[in-house]
Formats: C-alpha cells, sequence, structure tokens
C-alpha cells in the first residue's frame, strides 16, 4: 500500500465524521471501497 499523501493527515477522523451523519452504512462502505480502490489499485 502506498503512503496516504500529505494532504490527508485527518482521513479517520473524516471517516469517523461520514460514518455519524450518512444514515445509510452500504453507501458509505461503497464510498470506502471506492476510496480504497483509488489508493491501494493502482
Amino acid at each position: 500500500m502506498r503512503p496516504l499523501p500529505q494532504h490527508l493527515p485527518n482521513l479517520p477522523q473524516h471517516l469517523q465524521f461520514l460514518q455519524h451523519h450518512l444514515p445509510n452504512l452500504k453507501v458509505l462502505q461503497q464510498f470506502i471501497g471506492q476510496v480504497a480502490t483509488i489508493f491501494c489499485g493502482e
């Protein structure tokens, strides 16, 4: 896995924010999967 870009130091906090504010966890899971694919799939 590549290191995260320097402009994303607070990614865990952002994910907690999304989990708290998105009622649809399936959408959140798909979003996290897409982000993981962007960072890890290249």
